[in-house]
């Protein structure tokens, strides 16, 4: 019964600790938007290792591929996160300004009010 707790927790609390622990770097102007996706991936990882390592080493294989599974959800929880990073804040005043202006295509035409950069993100 325990296995399977460990197994709800692992479906989204890494990727959620690491908005959480990276969400507020937005803020901060001298980090650039590569540098607060790389740290939350580093977050996402050391999470889902030790969210995956009791699991695995228990004698029930089956929860362990259950968890290995399961824990693909994080990545998908990140990738919204990383498309929200991309598309929200501006590469060159680095502040939460940017608008999308058109979609064509998973190519995002974006542009920031403050400093008036028109910049592409493609997914």
């Amino acid at each position: 019964m325990n296995n399977y707790l460990l197994l709800l927790g692992i479906s989204s609390a890494p990727a959620v600790a690491s908005m959480c622990a990276t969400l507020p770097l937005w803020h901060s102007k001298h980090l650039r938007n590569r540098t607060i996706h790389t740290l939350g991936l580093i977050i996402l990882f050391l999470a889902l290792i030790c969210c995956l390592l009791p699991v695995i080493t228990s004698e029930d294989t089956g929860i362990g591929f259950a968890a290995i599974a399961v824990s693909c959800i994080n990545f998908f929880l990140f990738r919204h996160y990383e498309r929200l990073l991309y598309t929200l804040r501006c590469p060159g005043c680095r502040h939460a300004t940017l608008r999308v202006r058109a979609m064509h295509h998973k190519t995002y035409r974006l542009h920031c009010k403050r400093c008036g950069l028109y910049t592409d993100w493609h997914e």
